[in-house]
């Protein structure tokens, strides 16, 4: 990682943080956003059950990735969902594995980092990326 927030420069894909201010008012990733500070209110974190499929909506639900973080000492990433549009995107499904298990050996440094950001931040976090086809 290099100080312009770059998390992957490798043959497969390139991603980077973003600002909130960079995302489009109308863009999928405002309005999950939205639902999911409705359900945070004060806490740091929402429960799993807390989620409704229905209130997040049929356009939202394929771009999900729910990951569970296990803290032991030491930080273990779990993938508990991944949305079928990120499948499609990736061209693999990593649901129900572990996030260091879970990637090729030249993805897998950029999303734990990746991860590990998230966790970090405590909050919503946003990524550009390019993934070929």
């Amino acid at each position: 990682s290099t100080n312009d927030n770059r998390v992957g420069c490798h043959n497969l894909f390139f991603s980077k943080m973003i600002e909130h201010s960079q995302i489009g008012d109308n863009s999928l990733l405002v309005a999950l956003e939205r639902y999911w500070s409705d359900l945070l209110g004060e806490r740091r974190m929402p429960s799993p059950c807390e989620f409704d499929r229905l209130e997040i909506g049929a356009r939202l639900i394929p771009w999900i990735c729910l990951l569970d973080v296990i803290k032991n000492g030491v930080r273990v990433i779990n993938l508990r969902l991944a949305g079928t549009s990120n499948v499609g995107l990736v061209g693999r499904d990593p649901t129900g594995k572990l996030a260091r298990n879970a990637f090729g050996v030249e993805g897998r440094r950029a999303m734990l980092a990746r991860y590990d950001a998230m966790v970090d931040e405590v909050g919503s976090t946003f990524w550009t990326a390019e993934v070929p086809q």
